[in-house]
């Protein structure tokens, strides 16, 4: 029996395999349609996440402003029991650096634009609570 001859398997060339290919009617890329698609879900994607985001970063904003001012608040009460001084003192940053964490200037809002204390921040007398500059109407110590 020459190779010619050999029996070939009955699962080979049968019905449309090996298929032959005509080289000018194959598709060799995408649609405009399809990726106008693709480009129009990541579109709505991208509208849906951007939103949540910047309300993420400005929740993280306010709550490292409002331990800041609750770092100055416990600072100026501290200050005012070690110096025994009355209620309607205002201290200054100088007065109230031994008493916070990192020192004065780790205390800044991330909202304010120079990043000191001084800009960030206002003391107030010891009878109220300290008030951020930048953000007076959402970045509020009760």
């Amino acid at each position: 029996m020459r190779k010619r001859d050999k029996p070939r398997s009955p699962f080979l060339n049968r019905g449309a395999w090996p298929r032959r290919v005509n080289p000018r009617s194959s598709r060799s890329g995408f649609t405009l349609a399809e990726i106008l698609i693709v480009v129009g879900i990541i579109g709505l994607l991208a509208a849906l996440v951007v939103p949540a985001v910047i309300n993420a970063r400005m929740e993280s904003h306010k709550s490292v402003c409002l331990n800041a001012l609750r770092q100055i608040d416990s600072a100026k009460e501290q200050w005012a029991f070690a110096t025994g001084s009355e209620r309607t003192v205002t201290p200054t940053w100088a007065d109230l650096n031994d008493y916070i964490k990192k020192g004065a200037q780790e205390c800044r809002c991330p909202s304010d634009p120079t990043q000191t204390p001084q800009t960030s921040y206002s003391i107030n007398p010891l009878s109220s609570t300290p008030t951020c500059r930048n953000m007076p109407a959402d970045h509020i110590l009760y």
